[in-house]
């Protein structure tokens, strides 16, 4: 991280993944020049994809997601003709009324 008054810049680097942000455009232009100088790399833009984590990115907006990931784990276990749960505490009260019963039958 390197900071420059109200300015800063974070540097991530993850095996052959350089990913840097910014809060100016003059530190990013001046990080990434000398960065292109001093080793053979490429400017690939806007990150997409990283990690396993989707970032869509717009003016003002960021969208993190693990739409891909979850898909590629549906295909894998073959996970595509599951009954959908939207959540966690959904399927909790299913199992609490599934025991509720049960006690009662007992």
């Amino acid at each position: 991280m390197k900071k420059k008054g109200v300015d800063f810049q974070m540097v991530y680097l993850y095996v052959d993944d350089l990913i840097y942000t910014k809060t100016s455009k003059d530190m990013v232009a001046k990080f990434k020049d000398a960065m292109m100088k001093e080793f053979k790399m490429s400017d690939l833009g806007l990150m997409r994809y990283f990690i396993g984590i989707q970032m869509k990115q717009s003016p003002g907006k960021n969208f993190i997601s693990q739409e891909k990931y979850v898909a590629n784990l549906f295909k894998k276990f073959d996970l595509s003709k599951c009954k959908l749960v939207t959540s966690a505490i959904q399927q909790m009260r299913s199992y609490n009324r599934m025991m509720m019963l049960l006690k009662r039958i007992q």
